[in-house]
């Protein structure tokens, strides 16, 4: 099995800061079924054995824009 998705937001602003985010998702993993003795059960056994999931943001502040950390005005 294998998944891949892309996602780019561009530039966005969000409560006087300028945004942008990337997401960023594949993986690949291997699966195997039995069915014991051509019965309707079955047994299964799978392994994930790459995970290149990320996330990442970078923010700037627009200038003349106050916000509040940790109750302290910046």
């Amino acid at each position: 099995m294998g998944n891949f998705f892309n996602y780019n937001s561009g530039q966005f602003e969000l409560e006087g800061f300028r945004v942008k985010a990337n997401l960023h998702m594949a993986s690949a993993a291997a699966s195997l079924d039995w069915y014991p003795l051509n019965s309707i059960w079955r047994l299964s056994v799978g392994t994930l054995f790459y995970n290149g999931n990320q996330l990442s943001a970078t923010s700037e502040i627009v200038p003349g824009t106050s916000f509040s950390l940790n109750g302290e005005n910046f």
